[in-house]
């Protein structure tokens, strides 16, 4: 005679199950369900890693600009701060020495780098009035375009 195992079902009927039923239980629990879709969600997570990655690159690029930029204005604004302390030391030198044409040209020159045309254009003509054969007074005209 072999032993059964009674088993209710939904509808409450009772039904003999082999004993030999009892003992198969899975050898690993499953916490995880069958239909998950893994290779699906691998590739989610590679491609969430890659896009990070990206944008990681990206802003460590930009970062690398931003400090190129900040370095180029720094030198821009220390040269600009050398050029004006030259413009006003020729300045002082030209109310020292009134008649010196060299200071005349070397203010044109400071104040045609600072953008400062008008006043470039005025100190060229003071430094040819003193002598009309300065060559480097000449052809710092021709290139302002006096």
């Amino acid at each position: 005679m072999k032993r059964a195992l009674p088993v209710k079902t939904k509808d409450a009927e009772t039904i003999a199950l082999p004993l030999r039923a009892k003992r198969k239980f899975p050898s690993i629990p499953r916490i995880i369900p069958e239909n998950i879709g893994l290779p699906r969600l691998h590739f989610y997570t590679i491609v969430v890693g890659v896009v990070s990655l990206g944008i990681s690159f990206f802003i460590g690029i930009e970062t690398l600009r931003l400090h190129s930029n900040i370095q180029m204005v720094k030198q821009e604004l220390s040269q600009k701060a050398t050029v004006m302390k030259e413009l006003q030391y020729w300045e002082d030198v030209s109310l020292k020495h009134a008649g010196y044409r060299d200071a005349y040209l070397q203010i044109a020159v400071r104040a045609y780098i600072l953008g400062d045309r008008v006043k470039a254009k005025e100190n060229i003509q003071k430094s040819l009035a003193l002598d009309p054969n300065f060559e480097a007074g000449i052809a710092f005209a021709k290139k302002i375009g006096e």
